[in-house]
């Protein structure tokens, strides 16, 4: 059964967004009284074609067969790279589970390969659907580094791939944290030309900043992203958590 992300509920009637309208009208041809699955606000419903012009449908139940993480938040703080590489990141990175995804700017970033809000939503929007999820991430419009320090310290975890940390890899070492009692995770991941020596030194000094090896090789920057977020995915669904 297709899902469905809607774009309000009143009155137990859920209401499409103008792209879905077209999809179930024009390429599924659906007809009054067919069943299809409603997501809202990391609910699911299943729900019944109520109208089709305009098109709606009735809530029948709720439906509570999560697919997602209950008790972890991951954020992915991914540095603005090229438009095509960043692109593959939105849509795999949904597809693992992130809940957030925060375009950062580096020193040495390049400011021309920023994307806009409405094709970010759009990417993530899609992907979300062809994985199942409940819920649909949030992308955040781009900031710069120094300007999210304070969400950083918020966080339980930062984890943080470095070519330059000389411990254990990654995969190694991540039964050796955590994860049980600390719910917020997030995911640091340098520009194309890596961190600055500056950039590294203060995150260095934060308690719940966790620099990761994750290969012999220096991966590319959309390469980490996927990597440490699936050991991390891997890890969360393996102990049930």
């Amino acid at each position: 059964m297709k899902n469905f992300f809607i774009k309000k509920i009143k009155d137990n009637i859920c209401f499409f967004y103008d792209d879905d309208i077209n999809h179930l009208k024009n390429v599924l041809r659906v007809k009054l009284n067919d069943k299809i699955t409603c997501i809202f606000d990391g609910k699911k419903y299943l729900c019944r074609i109520n109208s089709l012009n305009p098109l709606n449908a009735l809530i029948i139940q709720e439906n509570n067969d999560f697919c997602e993480f209950k008790n972890h938040e991951i954020k992915l703080y991914q540095a603005v790279i090229k438009p095509k590489h960043m692109e593959w990141i939105l849509a795999k990175c949904t597809e693992l589970g992130v809940s957030e995804i925060v375009p950062v700017v580096f020193s040495r970033s390049q400011t021309n390969n920023l994307i806009n809000q409405s094709r970010m939503q759009n990417i993530v929007l899609s992907s979300a659907k062809q994985a199942g999820r409940n819920t649909l991430p949030c992308v955040k419009n781009a900031k710069k580094y120094m300007e999210l320090i304070d969400d950083f310290m918020e966080l339980d975890y930062l984890l943080v791939p470095y070519e330059n940390e000389n411990e254990q890899l990654f995969g190694q070492i991540i039964n050796q944290l955590d994860f049980h009692s600390h719910q917020k995770i997030g995911i640091l991941v340098g520009p194309e030309g890596g961190f600055s020596l500056q950039e590294i030194d203060i995150i260095k000094k934060m308690p719940n900043v966790k620099l990761v090896s994750l290969t012999k090789t220096i991966l590319r920057s959309e390469t980490a992203s996927f990597y440490t977020l699936s050991i991390l995915v891997n890890y969360l669904l393996k102990e049930g958590l």
